[in-house]
């Protein structure tokens, strides 16, 4: 009994401090919408509109908090996550340099905070930052920086990057043609995204193009957001298509094809998916109106299906259906026929015979 009392005790302890919280829901629809009695949030996701869902997956690193209004991880919410000299952008959710009213320490380097121009007192021209490494001035935060992105002089192989501090060189490329490898040119898909060479074809967050990023579990198929499971064209996995040869109806449901059978007068005879109904039984002699049914070649002749029967084929090299019954095929040979020499109906003169299809 001890023991089930304390059991009990420590389920409500344990209840009391962490209540549930709804994990992710279901994705929005493509026009926003939601199942009866949810609401699309802003990570795309339905939930009860009362739900608090967190930032999936969880917050760290240098974006450590969840903006709950966009359910984004981001480095700062307000001006106090942000350090000396430092402030929160708005627009990014970063910490960048600066300083206000009421965030207006600026670190231990002796410089006061400008409240009017918003930035910590330092340079006006690169001639007034004397500090090694930090040679260039960023006008629009009055600091002396490592470099400047729109005049990028960082080393080969590193690009001007933002950082909480400023401008920093970083490793990465300051452009596409950074890109090219072995002294050639670049791949045509390939583009310098935030410093980062990406093969735009296949980048599920650059798909396409450098911020074009593939949402709710897309991958990027030849710079295109698919969705695996359903597309015709990518089922499954990327250029895996569902469409074969006179087939009916491809689809993709649950990433696997399927389809409404073969196209009228076609076949799958040999019943490999991957060819598709590769049979035409109103021409194929070995097929001919059905799997399987063969028609005989007549005397002299190849065997032929026409509009699912068997029919005369093509003659022989030497022979003719000069007759033009069927049934006993190309009976005259061309080439010692004196009444049909070298072709139907040219005989030869009184006299004179038929010799490898000219008269002699």
């Amino acid at each position: 009994m001890r023991v089930l009392a304390w059991l009990a005790a420590l389920c409500g302890v344990v209840a009391s401090c962490s209540s549930p919280r709804p994990l992710g829901g279901a994705d929005c629809a493509q026009d926003g919408s939601c199942p009866s009695g949810l609401t699309c949030f802003a990570n795309w996701r339905c939930y009860p509109p009362a739900a608090d869902p967190p930032c999936e997956p969880t917050c760290y690193g240098v974006e450590p908090l969840c903006d709950k209004r966009t359910l984004r991880c981001v480095a700062c919410l307000g001006d106090d996550d942000c350090g000396a000299g430092t402030v929160c952008s708005a627009p990014t959710q970063r910490c960048v340099s600066g300083c206000n009213a009421q965030h207006r320490s600026c670190g231990d380097a002796g410089e006061t905070c400008d409240v009017e121009a918003g930035v910590c007192h330092g340079c006006a021209s690169d001639g007034d930052c004397k500090v090694a490494g930090k040679g260039r001035c960023d006008a629009a935060s009055g600091q002396c920086v490592a470099c400047l992105p729109d005049a990028d002089d960082c080393p080969s192989g590193q690009f001007c990057n933002a950082t909480s501090d400023g401008f920093a060189c970083a490793p990465g490329c300051k452009s596409v043609a950074d890109c090219a490898t072995d002294g050639g040119a670049p791949s045509p898909t390939v583009d310098c995204c935030a410093g980062r060479c990406v093969d735009t074809a296949v980048a599920t967050e650059n798909c396409g193009g450098c911020g074009n990023a593939c949402r709710s579990g897309k991958a990027c198929c030849a710079g295109t957001c698919a969705d695996l499971a359903t597309d015709v064209d990518h089922c499954g996995a990327c250029a895996t298509s569902c469409a074969r040869p006179n087939v009916q109806g491809p689809s993709c449901a649950a990433s696997t094809c399927a389809d409404k059978g073969c196209e009228s007068y076609f076949a799958d005879c040999d019943k490999d998916p991957g060819n598709g109904c590769e049979v035409n039984l109103t021409q194929d002699a070995k097929n001919c109106y059905g799997c399987g049914n063969a028609c005989t070649a007549l005397p002299h002749a190849e065997a032929a299906c026409s509009v699912a029967n068997c029919t005369l084929g093509r003659c022989l090299a030497g022979y003719a259906d000069c007759d033009h019954i069927q049934s006993d095929g190309c009976e005259v040979d061309l080439t010692s026929d004196a009444s049909h020499c070298g072709a139907c109906a040219t005989a030869c003169a009184s006299g004179q015979s038929c010799v490898a299809g000219a008269c002699q």
